[in-house]
């Protein structure tokens, strides 16, 4: 019989730990289903990025490259495309899958993403999205007359009831305990975005001064990160090394001189690729010259010995896949035979069985005959 009974440390996760989490209270009497009562995000957007790539009635080579499979790939992306342009706010893949119903999901979904990630719906104005970031940033403060250094609200960390936030979101979206049990958030959020304002949660939390002052300490240490904390004061030396790795330093730079337009070398994973066109397009062409010079020149001067042994290694790697699949197809040739063989023994097996049957019927004719 199944234990329907939860075992002892379920029951002292989900009561002790699972009443911590934003989500754990139920929401209770309000007609939030389906979110067609929710106040939408007062976000200005603006028409998509236009590229040269792009064709209305047609599908690019970029495109072709991008996604394997392009069938109904037009119709889907232009619905999505008017849609946004005829109302310019947040289009959500909700509203997109209950229009086109008759369409594999998978495939909204690689086109919905597609068009996000290249800003062509669902794009911000950068200025003004820079401009909210640091005033919602800019509440979170350092308080030199306190000994812990804990950042401290100015004012601004409040829920649009005019209640003291309990809660915030990456986007610095506060909401109290109260709207957030109603589920009173934007339509395109849930409870499992939003984190409580706790003392740790808030300490790890970089401002732009401490953004700034690591960037200098970088700068005149390099590589020293016990004098690069100390030179930030409120952060720890492995704090400064993951928030250095994990600032978008290129992305914004590069976004805010519209270098979205190299678009087969943004989209490319290779960091190295990405800085590369970066220097060949945005500094001065003497300097991206003489760095072209130089990898010319240390590219020439690469040892010939380290490319023969790179072309034997290559050669053996290929003798080795080459083995192996001949090992591959010689198996399969043997299975082939075995099975042939097999099918041939079980024909012969069967056709004396039906010829011994046959000799039986003659034989029951025969004694039935001497009978008469």
């Amino acid at each position: 019989m199944e234990n329907v009974y939860p075992i002892y440390e379920k029951v002292e996760f989900e009561e002790i730990y699972g009443k911590k989490r934003p989500n754990a209270s139920p929401v209770l009497n309000t007609p939030t289903f389906m979110f067609d009562n929710l106040e939408k995000t007062s976000y200005k957007y603006t028409s998509g990025v236009k590229y040269k790539w792009f064709k209305k009635k047609e599908i690019s080579q970029y495109e072709k490259n991008y996604f394997l499979e392009t069938n109904n790939y037009l119709e889907i992306r232009n619905y999505i495309i008017e849609k946004y342009e005829a109302c310019m706010v947040f289009v959500t893949l909700n509203e997109i899958c209950k229009e086109l119903k008759n369409f594999n999901f998978m495939q909204i979904y690689r086109i919905y993403t597609f068009l996000d990630k290249l800003k062509i719906i669902n794009n911000r104005d950068v200025i003004q999205e820079c401009t909210e970031t640091i005033k919602n940033i800019d509440f979170l403060v350092e308080n030199k007359q306190t000994t812990d250094c804990v950042p401290v609200f100015t004012g601004s960390g409040k829920c649009k009831c005019e209640q003291e936030g309990d809660f915030f979101s990456k986007n610095n979206i506060f909401i109290c305990k109260k709207c957030l049990t109603c589920g009173d958030y934007p339509e395109n959020m849930n409870t499992s975005d939003f984190y409580r304002i706790e003392k740790e949660v808030i300490n790890k939390i970089w401002s732009k001064k401490e953004e700034i002052r690591l960037l200098e300490a970088i700068e005149k240490f390099g590589d020293d990160w016990t004098s690069v904390s100390n030179y930030v004061e409120t952060k720890s030396k492995q704090e400064c090394i993951y928030h250095f790795i994990m600032i978008p330093l290129l992305e914004v730079n590069l976004s805010n001189i519209g270098f979205a337009t190299h678009m087969p070398f943004l989209l490319s994973s290779n960091p190295v690729t990405h800085l590369l066109v970066f220097l060949s397009s945005v500094i001065h062409p003497s300097v991206a010259a003489s760095v072209a010079k130089m990898c010319i020149k240390e590219i020439s001067n690469s040892s010939h010995n380290l490319l023969k042994t790179m072309l034997i290694e290559a050669k053996r790697k290929a003798l080795e896949i080459i083995e192996l699949e001949n090992k591959k197809i010689k198996r399969i040739n043997d299975v082939i035979d075995e099975c042939l063989t097999n099918l041939i023994l079980l024909k012969v097996k069967n056709l004396k069985r039906l010829f011994s049957s046959f000799e039986v019927v003659k034989d029951e004719l025969i004694e039935a005959r001497k009978k008469l």
